[in-house]
């Protein structure tokens, strides 16, 4: 209910440029969808969210990708996870987010270090985006994911 709130009042601000409300694990998917709606709104001129060791979820990912389809603002976003947090986006999370992102000629930069869940499968839905004419992505930081041989792979067929 807090994220919910939180969301109604930012959907109509204008001046908020930055938001974090990151290592808040107790977010979960409901707090996720309150934070798309947020960059649903014609009103959002969020340029950076920074959402680090939030519980974003395959769900979530699905609620991201679905709002960064429309948005228009946002530049930097960060889905970083710390080493043993159980909150990875994962492989589902992260088709959804690159099918979104396909439609997204904004975002800059990406952050999804940390991601374990990630596999070479998840990296393969990134080939979309990457082919696609809206991509603008310059910086994708994908540390500590130890996605191996086959996920560098994946990676350099979607580049």
């Amino acid at each position: 209910k807090g994220l919910e709130a939180l969301a109604d009042s930012l959907a109509h601000n204008r001046a908020l440029r930055v938001l974090s409300i990151s290592a808040n694990t107790a977010i979960t998917e409901t707090g996720v969808r309150a934070i798309s709606r947020i960059l649903q709104s014609r009103k959002c001129r969020l340029e950076g969210l920074w959402l680090y060791r939030i519980n974003i979820s395959e769900e979530g990912g699905k609620f991201l990708g679905d709002a960064l389809s429309i948005n228009k603002s946002l530049i930097t976003m960060s889905l970083r996870c710390w080493e043993n947090d159980d909150v990875s986006i994962g492989d589902d999370g992260l088709k959804a987010l690159a099918l979104g992102l396909s439609r997204n000629s904004h975002l800059k930069i990406l952050d999804l270090s940390g991601n374990t869940a990630i596999t070479a499968t998840g990296l393969r839905s990134l080939k979309q985006y990457f082919q696609s004419p809206s991509c603008a992505l310059e910086t994708l930081t994908l540390y500590d994911i130890n996605f191996g041989d086959e996920g560098a792979c994946a990676l350099a067929d979607a580049l």
